[in-house]
């Protein structure tokens, strides 16, 4: 608000995504990006202080809690950079036709299945994946946009929201622009591709995948 906005920078900045994904052979290969924070190390001038014979004992014992704060800060940074990097691996060796093939390939993924690859609390990987983001060869996407639930095919297997998003705008493109299909027709389309779904859930996907409804699709001749 007025009168710090005038010296506050205003200029937007782009997304600096924390994960890069390499293809390695015939795989994704998840890695931390160019880490903003400097390596960080510990003076030797302060663990020299510490074997001074002279040093009085209130100033050894002051360093002494500050070392270990340090050493404690490192182990925490160098924690979190090892848990991103394989709840972000899990993701990827998961979604790896996605990443090949694009957004009709996504699988359905949740948090818990990465907890249980990764060995950590749930939580954990809700926290991780919060706000962060992964260059690919496709542009920069969001970690949680991965994580997708899924309708039930005839064979068993889930099908993701973003897949059958991609799937109504497949049909959509492709349909009579003169007789734009209801939801209904589009869900019985994916009826019998498999996708065992309900029109109201087609109507929220379509919704989600920003396509009008099937009135404001219509084109009138003259």
């Amino acid at each position: 608000p007025d009168p710090g906005s005038r010296f506050v920078d205003t200029s937007r900045q782009g997304i600096v995504p924390e994960i890069t994904i390499d293809e390695v052979g015939d795989r994704f290969v998840a890695r931390l990006s160019q880490d903003q924070l400097p390596d960080l190390r510990i003076s030797p001038a302060c663990t020299a202080i510490l074997k001074e014979p002279e040093v009085k004992k209130e100033i050894a014992e002051y360093i002494r809690t500050r070392v270990e704060g340090a050493r404690w800060l490192i182990h925490a940074i160098d924690q979190r950079r090892r848990t991103l990097i394989d709840i972000a691996q899990a993701i990827v060796d998961r979604q790896q036709d996605f990443l090949r093939d694009g957004p009709s390939q996504i699988k359905a993924l949740t948090m818990q299945e990465i907890a249980d690859a990764t060995g950590v609390h749930i939580s954990t990987v809700s926290r991780s994946s919060n706000g962060k983001y992964m260059q690919t060869s496709n542009g920069v996407i969001e970690l949680r946009r991965l994580f997708t639930g899924g309708v039930a095919r005839e064979d068993g297997k889930l099908e993701s929201r973003e897949s059958i998003c991609e799937s109504i705008r497949d049909i959509v493109k492709a349909e009579d622009n003169n007789y734009p299909l209801s939801d209904t027709q589009l869900a019985n389309k994916l009826i019998h591709s498999g996708v065992k779904i309900a029109r109201r859930t087609v109507t929220k996907y379509r919704e989600r995948a920003g396509i009008p409804q099937a009135k404001l699709r219509k084109r009138y001749s003259a």
